[in-house]
């Protein structure tokens, strides 16, 4: 685990150098998420907007988020755990925007017509909320 944190704070620190970091952070959390989407059983292309955030739910907490939605219908997932939560804390621009990216690149793969809008960071100390919202194209 020691290596894998190191390798993470290289590489976030690395990309935190290029001027177009953030950007660059949410594409690769782009393809991260789609990557996820396709090795769930089933898709949810065709699906209403519950099913397909059902589905990133299942998605983030296979990745360690510890997500909860607070009903059916709302436009917002709770994160309350971070699996990168130091890093998180010190390189913030870049973590978040890669799980931003995450969850827009998972949605899209699902074929969902909501997309992730933003992430707020620690809201509280173990809490971040994702905001969801229509897709531009839908």
């Amino acid at each position: 685990p020691q290596a894998y944190r190191t390798l993470a704070s290289v590489l976030a620190t690395e990309l935190a150098q290029r001027p177009d970091a953030r950007a660059a952070a949410t594409t690769a959390g782009e393809r991260w998420g789609q990557a996820a989407a396709r090795t769930l059983a089933a898709t949810a292309a065709g699906g209403g907007p519950d099913e397909a955030v059902d589905r990133l739910v299942e998605l983030l907490d296979d990745a360690g988020f510890a997500p909860s939605r607070p009903g059916s219908g709302t436009d917002e997932i709770q994160l309350h755990r971070c699996p990168f939560g130091s890093l998180a804390r010190e390189r913030g621009d870049i973590v978040c925007n890669v799980h931003l990216g995450l969850m827009r690149g998972a949605l899209r793969e699902l074929g969902a017509p909501l997309d992730a809008v933003s992430l707020e960071p620690f809201v509280e100390p173990r809490l971040c909320v994702a905001h969801l919202g229509v897709r531009d194209d839908h």
